[in-house]
């Protein structure tokens, strides 16, 4: 399986390990450079430019083989230049429910990606989700439903 995962913090990073260790492929997108090195300490940096801006940065880390692009995982340019004309599946789970939307609704409606799954940090955000016909999950939502199931058994 293919799938570009949007956000590289605690989630997006513990899932891309999972992924590779399966031997899946995965490319990683954040706008914060910084935060690939929760991928691992042996980062080698590679850049790459896009024909159009010529600004895009990409990393290969070494020991995982994962690639990593720098920026906006709702800037369809870049989700081009990450590779999501040819993924089996978008995963977006950054600090920000609207960047994790609006990469959804990029990957389902513009690309048909098949499988389409994002976090959602604020509950209200997931009737909107689920208007769109996207899966979202929800870990505020969870914790709290598996908190009120210890306290009542």
């Amino acid at each position: 399986m293919k799938a570009l995962i949007v956000g590289s913090g605690r989630v997006g990073s513990f899932l891309a390990g999972q992924l590779v260790g399966q031997g899946h492929e995965v490319v990683i997108v954040d706008r914060e450079p910084r935060s690939f090195k929760m991928l691992g300490e042996d980062l080698v940096v590679q850049r790459i430019a896009t024909p159009e801006t010529g600004k895009v940065q990409a990393t290969l880390t070494a020991k995982t083989r994962i690639r990593c692009i720098v920026g906006s995982g709702s800037d369809e340019e870049l989700l081009k230049t990450a590779g999501i004309q040819g993924v089996d599946a978008l995963v977006a789970v950054t600090d920000n429910d609207y960047v994790n939307l609006m990469a959804a609704v990029i990957a389902k409606e513009l690309y048909q990606v098949p499988r389409v799954i994002i976090g959602i940090i604020n509950p209200r955000r997931l009737e909107i989700a689920q208007e769109l016909g996207v899966e979202a999950i929800c870990p505020l939502t969870l914790g709290a439903q598996a908190m009120f199931e210890s306290l009542i058994r």
